[in-house]
Protein backbone atom coordinates (compact mmCIF):
# COMPACT_ATOMS: atom_id res chain seq x y z
CA UNK A 1 0.00 0.00 0.00
CA UNK A 2 1.29 3.41 -0.90
CA UNK A 3 0.89 5.62 2.16
CA UNK A 4 0.20 9.33 1.78
CA UNK A 5 1.43 11.46 4.67
CA UNK A 6 -0.36 14.65 5.65
CA UNK A 7 1.23 17.86 6.94
CA UNK A 8 -1.31 19.81 9.04
CA UNK A 9 0.81 22.98 8.94
CA UNK A 10 0.62 23.37 5.16
CA UNK A 11 -2.71 21.51 4.87
CA UNK A 12 -1.47 19.17 2.12
CA UNK A 13 -0.15 15.66 1.54
CA UNK A 14 3.59 15.10 1.04
CA UNK A 15 3.12 12.60 -1.80
CA UNK A 16 0.95 12.97 -4.85
CA UNK A 17 -2.14 10.94 -5.69
CA UNK A 18 -1.15 8.00 -7.93
CA UNK A 19 -4.30 8.32 -10.07
CA UNK A 20 -3.46 11.82 -11.35
CA UNK A 21 -5.80 13.73 -13.64
CA UNK A 22 -9.38 12.43 -13.90
CA UNK A 23 -11.87 13.61 -16.52
CA UNK A 24 -14.86 13.59 -14.17
CA UNK A 25 -13.17 16.10 -11.84
CA UNK A 26 -10.89 18.27 -13.99
CA UNK A 27 -10.53 21.20 -11.57
CA UNK A 28 -9.44 19.44 -8.37
CA UNK A 29 -7.48 16.64 -10.05
CA UNK A 30 -4.84 19.11 -11.27
CA UNK A 31 -3.79 19.43 -7.63
CA UNK A 32 -2.36 15.96 -7.10
CA UNK A 33 -1.58 16.77 -3.45
CA UNK A 34 -5.21 17.33 -2.44
CA UNK A 35 -7.40 14.63 -0.91
CA UNK A 36 -10.88 13.54 -2.02
CA UNK A 37 -11.41 16.46 -4.42
CA UNK A 38 -10.56 18.83 -1.57
CA UNK A 39 -13.83 17.84 0.12
CA UNK A 40 -13.18 15.08 2.69
CA UNK A 41 -16.61 15.62 4.27
CA UNK A 42 -18.31 14.45 1.09
CA UNK A 43 -15.76 12.10 -0.55
CA UNK A 44 -13.38 9.35 0.54
CA UNK A 45 -10.29 8.30 -1.42
CA UNK A 46 -8.24 5.91 0.74
CA UNK A 47 -5.59 5.08 -1.85
CA UNK A 48 -6.40 6.56 -5.27
CA UNK A 49 -7.45 3.38 -7.04
CA UNK A 50 -10.43 2.84 -9.31
CA UNK A 51 -12.07 0.70 -11.96
CA UNK A 52 -13.34 2.80 -14.85
CA UNK A 53 -15.36 2.00 -17.98
CA UNK A 54 -14.25 4.20 -20.88
CA UNK A 55 -15.76 4.83 -24.32
CA UNK A 56 -14.13 6.34 -27.38
CA UNK A 57 -15.74 7.20 -30.70
CA UNK A 58 -15.54 4.43 -33.29
CA UNK A 59 -12.93 4.92 -35.98
CA UNK A 60 -15.06 3.54 -38.76
CA UNK A 61 -16.96 5.33 -41.49
CA UNK A 62 -19.40 2.40 -41.76
CA UNK A 63 -21.42 3.65 -38.78
CA UNK A 64 -20.79 7.32 -39.53
CA UNK A 65 -19.62 8.04 -35.99
CA UNK A 66 -22.84 6.73 -34.49
CA UNK A 67 -21.16 4.23 -32.20
CA UNK A 68 -18.69 4.02 -29.37
CA UNK A 69 -16.04 1.47 -28.41
CA UNK A 70 -15.96 0.62 -24.69
CA UNK A 71 -13.14 -0.83 -22.60
CA UNK A 72 -12.20 -1.15 -18.93
CA UNK A 73 -9.26 0.45 -17.11
CA UNK A 74 -8.07 -0.73 -13.69
CA UNK A 75 -5.83 1.72 -11.81
CA UNK A 76 -3.95 0.11 -8.92
CA UNK A 77 -2.52 1.84 -5.84
CA UNK A 78 0.95 2.15 -7.40
CA UNK A 79 -0.56 3.99 -10.40
CA UNK A 80 -0.26 0.99 -12.75
CA UNK A 81 -3.08 1.00 -15.31
CA UNK A 82 -4.31 -2.18 -17.00
CA UNK A 83 -6.76 -1.97 -19.89
CA UNK A 84 -9.04 -4.81 -21.04
CA UNK A 85 -10.95 -4.57 -24.33
CA UNK A 86 -12.02 -6.63 -27.32
CA UNK A 87 -11.78 -6.12 -31.06
CA UNK A 88 -13.01 -7.85 -34.20
CA UNK A 89 -10.30 -10.23 -35.48
CA UNK A 90 -11.13 -12.70 -38.28
CA UNK A 91 -14.82 -12.60 -37.38
CA UNK A 92 -14.21 -13.19 -33.67
CA UNK A 93 -14.58 -10.90 -30.65
CA UNK A 94 -11.03 -11.22 -29.29
CA UNK A 95 -10.28 -9.98 -25.75
CA UNK A 96 -6.90 -8.37 -25.14
CA UNK A 97 -4.94 -6.53 -22.47
CA UNK A 98 -3.39 -3.07 -23.02
CA UNK A 99 -4.30 -2.95 -26.73
CA UNK A 100 -2.54 -0.04 -28.41
CA UNK A 101 -5.77 1.45 -29.80
CA UNK A 102 -7.10 1.82 -26.25
CA UNK A 103 -3.92 2.93 -24.48
CA UNK A 104 -2.81 5.52 -27.04
CA UNK A 105 -4.12 9.11 -26.79
CA UNK A 106 -7.64 9.51 -28.22
CA UNK A 107 -10.85 11.43 -27.64
CA UNK A 108 -13.42 10.12 -25.19
CA UNK A 109 -17.14 9.56 -25.67
CA UNK A 110 -17.71 9.03 -21.95
CA UNK A 111 -16.34 7.48 -18.76
CA UNK A 112 -17.87 5.95 -15.64
CA UNK A 113 -16.21 4.83 -12.42
CA UNK A 114 -17.49 1.44 -11.25
CA UNK A 115 -17.82 1.22 -7.48
CA UNK A 116 -16.82 -1.97 -5.65
CA UNK A 117 -19.79 -4.18 -4.81
CA UNK A 118 -21.02 -4.20 -1.23
CA UNK A 119 -18.78 -6.26 1.02
CA UNK A 120 -15.74 -5.90 -1.25
CA UNK A 121 -12.86 -3.45 -0.76
CA UNK A 122 -11.43 -1.48 -3.69
CA UNK A 123 -8.33 -3.70 -3.64
CA UNK A 124 -10.44 -6.88 -3.75
CA UNK A 125 -12.50 -5.48 -6.61
CA UNK A 126 -9.38 -4.40 -8.54
CA UNK A 127 -7.94 -7.91 -8.15
CA UNK A 128 -11.26 -9.50 -9.13
CA UNK A 129 -11.45 -7.40 -12.33
CA UNK A 130 -7.81 -8.22 -13.19
CA UNK A 131 -8.41 -11.96 -12.64
CA UNK A 132 -11.65 -11.90 -14.67
CA UNK A 133 -9.85 -10.09 -17.50
CA UNK A 134 -7.09 -12.72 -17.63
CA UNK A 135 -9.74 -15.47 -17.58
CA UNK A 136 -11.54 -13.84 -20.51
CA UNK A 137 -8.31 -13.57 -22.51
CA UNK A 138 -7.73 -17.31 -22.03
CA UNK A 139 -11.32 -18.23 -23.02
CA UNK A 140 -12.54 -19.08 -26.51
CA UNK A 141 -13.68 -15.98 -28.40
CA UNK A 142 -17.31 -15.28 -29.22
CA UNK A 143 -18.36 -14.64 -32.81
CA UNK A 144 -18.22 -10.90 -33.45
CA UNK A 145 -21.50 -9.07 -34.03
CA UNK A 146 -21.99 -5.31 -33.91
CA UNK A 147 -25.58 -6.04 -32.84
CA UNK A 148 -25.64 -9.33 -30.89
CA UNK A 149 -28.92 -11.20 -31.15
CA UNK A 150 -30.89 -11.88 -27.99
CA UNK A 151 -31.67 -15.30 -29.51
CA UNK A 152 -28.06 -16.53 -29.39
CA UNK A 153 -25.37 -16.71 -26.75
CA UNK A 154 -22.43 -17.11 -29.14
CA UNK A 155 -22.16 -13.48 -30.29
CA UNK A 156 -20.55 -10.44 -28.74
CA UNK A 157 -18.80 -7.11 -29.21
CA UNK A 158 -16.71 -4.71 -27.12
CA UNK A 159 -19.78 -3.78 -25.04
CA UNK A 160 -20.43 -7.48 -24.29
CA UNK A 161 -16.82 -7.80 -23.12
CA UNK A 162 -17.00 -4.67 -20.95
CA UNK A 163 -20.26 -5.77 -19.34
CA UNK A 164 -19.15 -9.37 -18.77
CA UNK A 165 -15.81 -8.24 -17.32
CA UNK A 166 -17.38 -5.90 -14.77
CA UNK A 167 -20.28 -8.26 -13.94
CA UNK A 168 -17.97 -11.29 -13.74
CA UNK A 169 -15.85 -9.46 -11.16
CA UNK A 170 -18.94 -8.77 -9.05
CA UNK A 171 -19.52 -5.17 -10.15
CA UNK A 172 -22.14 -3.42 -12.24
CA UNK A 173 -21.81 -0.68 -14.85
CA UNK A 174 -23.84 2.33 -13.69
CA UNK A 175 -27.28 2.26 -15.36
CA UNK A 176 -27.00 5.92 -16.35
CA UNK A 177 -23.74 5.29 -18.25
CA UNK A 178 -24.67 5.60 -21.92
CA UNK A 179 -21.84 6.94 -24.09
CA UNK A 180 -22.72 8.95 -27.16
CA UNK A 181 -23.84 6.69 -30.01
CA UNK A 182 -25.16 3.15 -30.15
CA UNK A 183 -24.01 0.76 -27.43
CA UNK A 184 -25.73 -2.59 -28.06
CA UNK A 185 -25.19 -5.14 -25.26
CA UNK A 186 -23.55 -2.73 -22.77
CA UNK A 187 -26.35 -3.12 -20.22
CA UNK A 188 -28.59 -6.06 -19.46
CA UNK A 189 -27.92 -9.67 -18.59
CA UNK A 190 -27.85 -11.51 -21.92
CA UNK A 191 -25.97 -14.77 -21.30
CA UNK A 192 -23.04 -15.73 -23.52
CA UNK A 193 -21.40 -19.12 -24.18
CA UNK A 194 -18.00 -18.07 -22.86
CA UNK A 195 -16.79 -15.83 -20.07
CA UNK A 196 -16.54 -12.97 -22.54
Amino acid sequence: MQARYYDPVIGRFYSNDPVGYVDRNPVNSFNRYSYASNNPYKYVDPDGREVKVVARPLRTAALGGLGAHTYTVVTQSDGTKTTFSSHKVDGKNVVSKNHSSDTSPHSFAGTAVVSPPEGMTQEQFDNSVLAQGEKMIDSDSLDYSAFPSSDTSSEGNCHTTTRNLVNGAGGKIPENYDPKGMNPDLHGDRKTDEDQ
